[in-house]
């Protein structure tokens, strides 16, 4: 008999002998595809039509020689597996061209690149799936293709997709850390693993997509976390289409990839949770649970939606054991070491602070305006939106909490039952918490997608297809609706902006969109503006005069000056005092689009007040007088702060002095909203 170490040098021969084989047919069969496209250009075939049949006579001499010759299986039934792996690494393909192509490399560079990983997936699922010994269960194999193609159109959206606010500020969160003005200790540590982002480009959309890129690495191991605790109450089908719920939610496709705290402090807690259920409990496995809570826990507060879920789970473990008091100690040891790295993380987190304000105010602030407020506006809104666009995610839900709940009246099964209903305690969230906007759900709803695939795996025939359909449909919608809505416009603005500025300069927004640049004034969210209006003073004049902000970029409709009325700003409850409109309207003008920049306007005789020293150049109007100086249209002119006598017989307009605007046309806004 052959030892072991024999058997697995022969399997490595074999397996490279295979590879090889693999390696040979796909050159010749890619040589043979491009052969009879050019052969149907020379014949006078569009290319869109001789591409078509170049790929038709590839799949077909790819699935019989890849099969007989390389992997040597049979071929029977094994035609639509071929079929839906091309499709699957056809959309793959062609989303890493589009993503290289954005990143600036040629379509031609950018193919031959994209072919290195395509090829080894190819082989990979060829030998694993297609023409592998055992074919999987088919409710398996079109589950875990929607998967893939879910995660090859989250990756495009994830290039595509129009960047949210929110994002700009977690990246201005870096810069200012790095320039030392953070002085928020919790929720911010993430911006140590956000160090490298500004290297990547000069253009903040480029950023944020590079910390995208991060963030799905974070998704990837929460769906491995979602897969491995599912699949020990539902095996491996159920496993799979909790993943696909998930992923395929629709706000998870559009937001789930974000650059948001919620998406790393998720993967932090599904995989303290999936310790706490399928691993033996040690000292290591104690330290582990508590060393992640402790993680999540520095990322975000919310982290306390995800606590009562990993808690119930501990103590159903310790009460249905012999030994209670061991796993109490496992409970409690989990308990301390989260505390202690939860410390520990904010601790060194904030010795990198030259200031740091009060953690207590911070936590006051910010539950006291999210927690218990009764206010259920957005929720009422989103959660309709998303049970519609939906409806298999909830239909799988609903009937895992239905079987949870059977299976809680037998003794022999009730463990597993209670269990399971733990993974439902996330969704008492929507009751308690205000801003249940479209990206609270995927980091809410990453553990009921548990129940999602329980209930799949309960499901008759028919509604597992009905629900496995309409899961199917929720990612297409998703999808079409990220194509929709892009983020070119975004980096088109932040472009123009980089020219006029080159160096960073003060600017105002109302959320840090040009985030390596140092924003003035105040954060204008719903809490920002609350707190504006509540002390009951104006502020631009001061920030202004000390600030000396060079432009302002129009994120909120609040700050198209051009377009607010003072006295409707006045009256609005989240919107600027009359006097801020006043001095924003006497002290810019529009650039382009969204863009102002420092202007005057004037008119006959009187006195102009100029709080932005800088070159301005004479645009509108023949000449005019400042300070007993005569200028001429064209001419630039240095002002300093403070009043200037004027005279100016035609409607005069000075703007800063900055090259002509971009000849293309402007995008309307910035941001579409969730």
């Amino acid at each position: 008999m052959d030892s072991a170490s024999t058997v697995a040098r022969r399997l490595s021969i074999a397996s490279s002998a295979q590879f090889i084989r693999f390696l040979f047919v796909g050159a010749a069969n890619t040589a043979l595809s491009y052969a009879v496209y050019a052969l149907g250009l020379f014949l006078g075939l569009s290319y869109q039509l001789a591409s078509l049949v170049a790929i038709f006579v590839g799949i077909g001499v790819g699935f019989v020689a890849h099969g007989t010759f390389v992997f040597r299986q049979r071929l029977r039934g094994r035609l639509l597996l071929f079929l839906g792996l091309w499709a699957l690494l056809y959309f793959a393909n062609i989303t890493l061209i589009g993503a290289l192509s954005l990143s600036g490399i040629g379509p031609y560079i950018a193919g031959l690149v994209a072919t290195v990983p395509i090829t080894g997936l190819a082989y990979l699922l060829q030998k694993r799936i297609v023409f592998a010994e055992k074919v999987p269960h088919p409710w398996e194999l079109v589950a875990g293709w929607l998967v893939a193609i879910v995660a090859v159109a989250r990756l495009d959206l994830i290039m595509r997709h129009e960047l949210n606010w929110d994002e700009f500020l977690n990246l201005s969160m870096v810069y200012s850390h790095a320039r030392g003005e953070l002085t928020e200790m919790l929720q911010t540590a993430f911006v140590h693993l956000l160090f490298w982002v500004p290297y990547v480009s000069p253009n903040e959309a480029d950023q944020v997509i590079a910390a995208r890129l991060l963030m799905l690495l974070f998704v990837i191991v929460s769906s491995a976390a979602i897969f491995g605790i599912t699949k020990a109450f539902s095996g491996r089908f159920g496993a799979l289409v909790a993943v696909l719920a998930w992923n395929g939610f629709t706000f998870s496709m559009l937001h789930g990839s974000a650059l948001r705290t919620d998406t790393m402090s998720a993967t932090a807690m599904l995989c303290a949770i999936w310790i706490a259920l399928v691993r033996r409990p040690t000292i290591a496995s104690a330290v582990s649970i508590g060393a992640l809570t402790g993680v999540g826990a520095a990322l975000t507060i919310k982290v306390m939606f995800y606590v009562p879920t990993l808690g119930a789970l501990l103590l159903i473990r310790a009460i249905g054991t012999t030994d209670r008091a061991r796993s109490l100690g496992f409970v409690l040891l989990s308990a301390a070491a989260g505390i202690g790295s939860f410390v520990a993380i904010v601790g060194l987190h904030s010795t990198t602070f030259p200031s740091v304000a009060s953690p207590v105010a911070f936590v006051a602030r910010t539950s006291g305006a999210t927690m218990f407020s009764g206010d259920y506006s957005s929720l009422m809104h989103y959660l309709p939106v998303s049970i519609i666009r939906n409806v298999g995610f909830w239909l799988f839900t609903v009937a895992g909490i239905v079987g949870a709940g059977q299976l809680t009246r037998r003794s022999d099964t009730r463990r597993q039952g209670l269990e399971l209903l733990c993974f439902a305690l996330p969704l008492v969230a929507f009751g308690i918490y205000r801003d249940v906007f479209p990206y609270f759900f995927p980091f809410i709803l990453a553990p009921v997608a548990v129940l999602a695939g329980f209930g799949a795996m309960r499901a008759a025939s028919l509604m597992r297809a009905a629900g496995i359909a309409l899961l199917a449909a929720s990612a297409v919608t998703a999808y079409v609706q990220g194509q929709l809505h892009g983020n070119a416009h975004q980096r088109l603005v932040l472009a123009v902006i980089h020219r006029l500025f080159p160096n960073p300069v003060p600017y105002i927004d109302h959320t840090s969109m040009v985030a390596s640049y140092p924003k003035q004034g105040l954060f204008m969210s719903v809490w920002g503006m609350t707190d504006y209006r509540r002390q009951a003073r104006p502020i631009m004049k001061e920030i202004l005069t000390r600030k000396q902000p060079k432009f302002i970029l129009v994120t909120r409709h609040f700050l198209d000056v051009e377009n607010i009325d003072p006295v409707a700003s006045q009256r609005s409850r989240l919107g600027l005092f009359a006097e801020d409109v006043e001095v924003l309207k006497d002290s810019y003008i529009r650039y382009w689009g969204p863009i102002y920049l420092p202007g005057l306007r004037m008119h006959g005789r009187g006195v102009i007040s100029v709080h932005i020293a800088g070159p301005y150049r004479l645009e509108v109007g023949t000449s005019i007088e400042l300070s007993g100086r005569k200028f001429q249209r064209g001419e630039v002119v240095r002002l300093g702060t403070g009043n200037y006598p004027f005279r100016a017989d035609d409607p005069a307009l000075l703007r800063w002095a900055a090259p002509p605007p971009p000849t293309s046309s402007p995008p309307g806004r910035l941001f579409d909203g969730f």
